[in-house]
């Protein structure tokens, strides 16, 4: 018999946010606030950035680093971010956190092409790495994507950029084409901006310079920045 399921039920639904912005403008610090609203929260530490929560008692595992506490050379990060995600896809993780925090993609797409690079070292093998960029950030974002159980939220860099008609807009800090295909693979895309009093808001929607989306069609344009209550909005019956 067919396992026939009804779109209205949201329970089942785990949320895949994709956050980005300028440097130092608060996207770690989101974390915080999906701990707070009570989400079981995880934080993947990719760029050593972490300081910001030194007082919020976060779980996070430190990619930059082995178990025993040595630092992983750049070339050799992409292997332990692997074996990290292996981990906890199993049951004993998943009974302790339902949120993964993976900060940042920016990051990993920066040492991935240096691995690239690394592995193709001759004259002319330019395209060939950008080509393995690509195959391994597709790996990574379709393989968040679709892990049981966890809600998954990425964190981004954001750069300003002008399209072939010299109009100005934000872009993805990524290298390579996924910049250019990495939103359409999350159910959110949000856009973290500083506003002239100094407070932050999510901009959840598309405007002519920015790239933004809300598959729930649950949040207004311009939503606070908090993302706990963020994903409480979406959910509409609380923690999940």
């Amino acid at each position: 018999m067919l396992n026939i399921k009804s779109t209205g039920s949201v329970e089942d639904k785990k949320l895949y946010a994709l956050l980005y912005g300028p440097s130092g403008n608060g996207k770690t610090w989101q974390a915080k606030t999906l701990n707070s609203a009570g989400y079981k929260t995880i934080l993947l530490n990719i760029e050593n950035g972490a300081l910001c929560l030194s007082d919020s008692n976060i779980d996070y595992i430190d990619c930059t680093k082995d178990d025993a506490g040595n630092p992983i050379p750049r070339e050799r990060r992409l292997e332990r971010c692997k074996e990290v995600l292996r981990e906890l896809s199993k049951e004993e993780y998943k009974r302790k956190y339902n949120t993964i925090f993976f900060d940042s993609i920016t990051e990993y797409c920066q040492f991935t092409l240096e691995r690239m690079k690394l592995d193709m070292p001759e004259k002319g093998d330019g395209f060939k790495a950008y080509g393995g960029l690509l195959v391994e950030m597709l790996k990574l974002i379709i393989g968040l994507r679709d892990l049981a159980h966890y809600n998954v939220v990425v964190t981004c860099l954001s750069k300003p950029d002008r399209d072939e008609t010299g109009r100005r807009f934000i872009s993805f800090d990524l290298s390579g084409q996924i910049a250019d295909r990495i939103p359409q693979f999350f159910d959110f895309v949000f856009y973290l901006k500083v506003n002239p009093d100094s407070s932050r808001s999510f901009v959840c929607g598309p405007t002519d310079s920015i790239v933004a989306k809300d598959r729930s069609g649950r949040l207004n344009q311009i939503e606070p920045a908090d993302l706990g209550a963020v994903f409480n909005k979406v959910l509409s019956k609380g923690v999940k």
